[in-house]
């Protein structure tokens, strides 16, 4: 997955589709999914 998200054309693709690459270790990407629930935890309880 690694080798396929560090290609420039893939990057920007699925960036002009809206995704965030986070090609990070298992920690960060636990910690990404966190702040993102308590955002959108946010926006649905609005």
């Amino acid at each position: 997955m690694q080798s396929v998200l560090s290609k420039l054309d893939i990057k920007k693709r699925l960036s002009d589709l809206g995704a965030v690459i986070v090609g990070n270790n298992s920690t960060k990407f636990k910690a990404f999914l966190v702040q993102d629930n308590v955002h959108w935890k946010k926006v649905i309880d609005a």
